[in-house]
């Protein structure tokens, strides 16, 4: 979803969603309940998420993003590609996980309405 130059700056491939959405996830057919993830990053080709549960890489995973000023939410199926354990130290210690998954299919006329809450272009 990005990509770092050596210079320590960041170079967006995508554009960045500037509108908070709720995210819902399932493992693609699988009988798993629906669940709620933490949105970190959403732009063109991917999504990051913060997620309770460690999911495997290549898994395939259903996700409804939801923005409060769209009828309904935008449903992607996307890929598994990469998984950070994330420790917090303190009085309640957790463990979470950040999660990269890239989308490999989508309704082209959703992505438009979901891309049209996205900042201009910083480049």
């Amino acid at each position: 979803m990005t990509d770092k130059s050596g210079s320590g700056s960041e170079k967006r491939i995508y554009r960045r969603l500037k509108t908070p959405a709720k995210i819902s996830y399932q493992l693609r057919r699988s009988d798993m309940e629906e669940k709620v993830a933490t949105l970190k990053d959403l732009g063109g080709g991917g999504i990051q998420v913060s997620l309770a549960e460690k999911l495997e890489l290549g898994k395939i995973i259903d996700l409804d993003i939801e923005i409060s000023d769209l009828p309904r939410p935008v449903h992607v199926i996307g890929k598994v590609v990469w998984v950070s354990e994330v420790s917090i130290s303190g009085p309640k210690p957790a463990v979470y996980y950040e999660t990269g998954i890239k989308f490999i299919k989508a309704d082209p006329v959703q992505l438009g309405k979901l891309y049209s809450h996205f900042e201009p272009d910083l480049f």
